[in-house]
């Protein structure tokens, strides 16, 4: 957006443990977000920019214009 990439992530677990009766005994919740933006430079191909996940590391591929317009 606007030669801005943003990369964000929002994780929610809940656990909870219950006695015999089936009595929740205790309700624990975790919350995490993190969010990165990045500057892309004029000479990136923004049409074709690729990103994948895979085992918990995204890789994300910028790839250079062919023939940049002089100034």
């Amino acid at each position: 957006e606007k030669d801005m990439l943003k990369i964000s992530a929002h994780k929610e677990t809940k656990s909870e443990e219950k006695d015999n009766d089936e009595k929740v005994l205790r309700q624990e919740f975790s919350y995490y977000s993190f969010s990165r933006t990045f500057i892309i430079p004029e000479n990136v191909d923004t049409a074709n920019i690729q990103a994948k996940q895979q085992n918990g590391i995204l890789k994300i591929s910028l790839p250079k214009l062919d023939n940049m317009p002089e100034d």
